[in-house]
């Protein structure tokens, strides 16, 4: 980032008003139309690089490039917030599955084992054919 843009930054960081003036100022700015305009032609990371990107596993360069491309590119940046969201659910469901106590995660294990047996103990021919995959000759 150039001198002069760095100290523009410094001075807009010491409230919030001075940093919102600056943000619009530089989206409204001839470089980052620009810039915006090639990232979006591409080309784009992977899915795979995204979700490693959001779950912090790519190495410095990678995610520093990564991160500039995303800012910059509203496909690419509209994707990773659906990964962000995704991941945050797994999250949720570890930390709900965490607080579920020993015994009723054994419970849960073993009803959903024993169903599906169940089931098939009830009405065998609902998991095969009738015929089991054999033509009478």
């Amino acid at each position: 980032m150039p001198k002069k843009k760095t100290n523009a930054l410094k001075k807009a960081l010491k409230d919030m008003d001075s940093f919102g003036a600056f943000l619009q100022k530089e989206a409204c700015s001839q470089e980052f139309t620009e810039a915006a305009r090639l990232a979006s032609k591409g080309p784009h990371p992977s899915e795979t690089m995204l979700y490693e990107y959001v779950v912090g596993t790519l190495n410095k360069k990678a995610q520093s490039g990564v991160m500039d491309h995303i800012a910059l590119c509203p496909a690419c940046s509209e994707k990773t917030w659906a990964l962000m969201k995704i991941d945050n659910e797994i999250d949720d469901s570890i930390t709900t599955l965490a607080e579920v106590p020993l015994i009723e995660k054994i419970k849960n294990l073993i009803a959903s084992v024993v169903m599906p047996f169940t089931a098939f103990a009830l009405n065998p021919a609902a998991t095969r054919s009738a015929e089991g995959g054999r033509k009478k000759g």
